[in-house]
């Protein structure tokens, strides 16, 4: 979807909602598409931090 305007890619999470969808379903679909592109322009800029390095923080391995 990276070359869909917003406005187009709303119409698309609408279309997929099941038919009994309420408004607070649409918002939750909404909020994770927004989370969604945040984390992914965070990831472009490098401002992410990678899993090894958390595991490692936190004594996890995986």
């Amino acid at each position: 979807m990276a070359d869909v305007s917003v406005k187009e890619e709303a119409r698309q999470l609408v279309e997929g909602l099941p038919e009994d969808a309420t408004w607070a379903d649409l918002a939750n679909v909404v909020a994770m598409r927004a989370r969604l592109a945040q984390a992914r322009r965070e990831r472009a800029e490098g401002r992410m931090i990678p899993l090894e390095a958390i595991e490692k923080e936190f004594g996890f391995t995986g």
